[in-house]
């Protein structure tokens, strides 16, 4: 059963002038709401009669990575970003983490909230789930944009020894700017534990995984996207779905790595308000 701490989250995001460019994603103005034993924590901007709009970040991230491309949604949108289970201000929960269930909690997190209908936007491991939502949700999706998001589990093949190798002590001083937001946001951090459950979510072959063949299911507008030096995702699988979707379209961003978003803002900016603008 979802149980929600109460709160007035529409009322709050106009008290707070959330319409404001200014306004980005900070840990101060959001709430938490329980779900299936995790407290998972959100935050709102823009005007709450927008339609919605549904941010979702990658491993090891939280939503303040989306602040560099803030400013053509917030004209649009009532722009909603989510701390994934166990990432930035979320607690883990006893749940073993996986796609299916970062899934089951953005839906049941939009359902508490009353949004029946959005658009998604989603960076890796949020971009998958964004895949899964497009394929068969509660929640109906009006377009999806996906940033350097695998599909299938085959894709995982050229980075599956990279991914086993993964430890807690290797990102802690690789990505140590990471590892201390994470520990400074986490009301329940357990890094070692995250780090175990997230490499068994990425090389996950159950149907709580990856997608797969079901992307043929997706009739939603898509834009895909990629940074064209992604160490983790390669060319072949967003060319393929791209090919498979007609209603999807591919942007492949020179110069760019996995946070392509971030790697070119200004350049990712614009595509993006092209590609909402044709809706």
């Amino acid at each position: 059963m979802l149980s929600c701490i109460k709160e007035l989250s529409f009322l709050l995001c106009r008290q707070l002038g959330l319409g404001s460019h200014q306004i980005v994603f900070n840990h101060q103005q959001g709430q938490a709401c329980s779900i299936e034993g995790a407290q998972i924590y959100y935050e709102c901007l823009g005007e709450p009669d927008a339609p919605a709009l549904i941010l979702l970040h990658g491993g090891f991230g939280q939503m303040e990575i989306f602040n560099p491309i803030l400013a053509p949604m917030l004209d649009r949108f009532h722009v909603i970003g989510i701390d994934s289970r166990g990432h930035g201000a979320s607690t883990l929960g006893e749940q073993p983490l996986s796609y299916g269930q970062l899934q089951q909690d953005v839906e049941a997190l939009l359902e508490h909230l009353g949004i029946r209908r959005c658009h998604l936007l989603g960076f890796s491991d949020g971009g998958i789930v964004g895949y899964r939502m497009a394929v068969a949700s509660s929640i109906h999706i009006d377009s999806l944009v996906t940033i350097g998001s695998r599909w299938h589990i085959q894709h995982t093949l050229p980075t599956r020894e990279q991914f086993l190798a993964t430890t807690a002590e290797d990102r802690q001083r690789d990505y140590p700017q990471v590892y201390q937001k994470y520990q400074q946001l986490n009301p329940q951090p357990d890094f070692p534990d995250l780090v175990r459950q997230l490499v068994a979510m990425w090389l996950d072959e159950s149907t709580q995984g990856y997608p797969g063949g079901k992307i043929q299911d997706i009739s939603c507008p898509l834009l895909v996207c990629r940074g064209d030096q992604d160490p983790l995702l390669g060319r072949q699988p967003v060319y393929e779905i791209a090919e498979r979707l007609e209603q999807a379209q591919l942007f492949n961003l020179p110069g760019a790595k996995h946070m392509a978003f971030a790697d070119q803002a200004a350049i990712f900016r614009s595509v993006l308000g092209q590609f909402w603008d044709h809706l």
